[in-house]
């Protein structure tokens, strides 16, 4: 059987792969690696072939585990968009804590950020409005009992699909700046062009 795919849905998969070869490189030189740089640690900035990634660090409560014991590092390959670029957020949390952390989530595997999320991910425009999600209520599936193990990691992605959501409908967002928060604590000044 053979399988096409349009120029669109192509281009798309190929971000998707990019965006886990950033996360595989992000986690493979996280802090609870030796392959990291001091320098590149206190920059945040870690450089791979052509465009840097944008990653920063931060503790964040998970279900049963306060934030003391879990770190989650973010990753952003751009802060400008085009258009045509999708906003995809990558993130892997750690339990460094000694206990198993209990939360909802898929139940297994690789986890989601956003509005039926693990980890909430919102936009936020420049005058301090909540654009996306925005203030409507979503249809999300079951959210089962899911475990993270001490010394173990997850990963979990997210994606904004530039819209602004009101209780009347939603648009596309207009070119400007924009916060992208996630878990409530991450924060991004990313720009629409």
């Amino acid at each position: 059987m053979r399988l096409t795919l349009g120029r669109r849905k192509r281009s798309q998969l190929l971000r998707f792969i990019g965006l886990g070869a950033v996360l595989t490189l992000t986690l493979a030189t996280g802090p609870w690696s030796t392959a990291t740089s001091s320098a590149a640690k206190q920059i945040g900035v870690i450089h791979s072939d052509i465009r840097p990634v944008l990653t920063k660090t931060a503790s964040v409560a998970l279900g049963s585990c306060p934030a003391k014991d879990v770190v989650m590092r973010v990753s952003l390959s751009r802060l400008t968009y085009d258009q045509s670029q999708t906003v995809n957020v990558g993130a892997v949390v750690r339990n460094v804590g000694r206990v198993v952390c209990t939360y909802g989530g898929t139940g297994r595997g690789d986890q989601n950020m956003g509005p039926c999320g693990t980890f909430s991910l919102s936009v936020v425009d420049s005058s301090g409005t909540n654009i996306w999600p925005g203030p409507i209520a979503y249809s999300c599936p079951m959210i089962g009992q899911t475990r993270l193990a001490p010394g173990m990691q997850v990963l979990v992605t997210g994606m904004w699909p530039k819209a602004v959501v009101t209780r009347s409908g939603s648009s596309s967002a207009p070119v400007g700046s924009y916060q992208l928060v996630v878990a409530n604590t991450v924060t991004f000044t990313i720009k629409l062009r």
